[in-house]
């Protein structure tokens, strides 16, 4: 048991879950702890273990397939929104670390309720960190594509002790490979489906896949309330052309 002082000291530090996952990232076996506190809490609301993608969903290949061509794992997850495709992609492509943030949940992500219009738009070759102590060299991303408003693609490889990034032209013996792909599909004419796949090429244990399953589902779900929220804020500037708004808007 800790003594009093040093637990008041990790109270203060630690508040939230996003506290400590965000404390974890900055050490070498942070990534493996996350992810296995990330499982955990599906275990607590079991919903988001959930990948919500349909089989449909998981036979159609996507841009980004040939980044990982032999994953050890994959997996698909997906959610439908109730925007248009238009309205939709802005908050895919303003996603990272230090633009509008991977995670609605956490305090330190800044584009949770609006656009940010200094954020520029995703272009190949940009790099998009993972958190706090990254940089191009550790924790980061490269976009291999990004077609608006309908495909982004993600890719790394790392070290998976240090999070180094490493050449993917001169693999070591010891690498971690990920692909990333986000693609809408257009389904109505207010209506979105994301898809998103991540493929990695390393022996996953079972709480990397539940873990990796849990961010996604927030990170969707963080899409979806933001573009639904905007796209009704839209809808209700739109004016109404019908009848009864015509007579209205006439003088008397």
């Amino acid at each position: 048991m800790l003594p009093v002082r040093m637990e008041l000291i990790v109270m203060r530090r630690f508040t939230t879950l996003g506290d400590i996952l965000r404390y974890l990232r900055r050490t070498r076996v942070g990534g493996a702890v996350e992810y296995a506190a990330q499982f955990v809490g599906g275990l607590i609301r079991p919903e988001l273990l959930e990948s919500g993608a349909t089989p449909e969903d998981e036979r159609r290949p996507l841009p980004g397939d040939d980044l990982v061509p032999h994953p050890m794992w994959e997996a698909t997850r997906a959610i439908t929104i109730d925007a248009p495709l238009a309205e939709v992609w802005p908050w895919v492509a303003q996603m990272g670390y230090g633009r509008g943030g991977w995670n609605p949940l956490e305090r330190e992500d800044t584009g949770v309720t609006q656009l940010l219009p200094e954020i520029q738009p995703p272009t190949v070759g940009d790099i998009w960190l993972d958190g706090p102590g990254c940089d191009e060299t550790k924790g980061a991303f490269t976009v291999k594509a990004a077609e608006e408003p309908r495909t982004l693609v993600l890719h790394s490889m790392r070290n998976p002790l240090t999070g180094r990034e490493l050449d993917p032209s001169h693999k070591p013996y010891l690498y971690i490979d990920t692909g990333w792909t986000f693609h809408l599909d257009r389904i109505a004419r207010h209506r979105t489906r994301i898809r998103v796949s991540p493929r990695w090429a390393i022996l996953p244990l079972r709480w990397i896949g539940g873990g990796d399953t849990v961010m996604q589902r927030r990170l969707l779900e963080g899409i979806k309330v933001r573009a639904e929220a905007a796209a009704s804020r839209q809808l209700l500037r739109i004016p109404h052309t019908g009848a009864g708004s015509a007579e209205a808007a006439s003088p008397s």
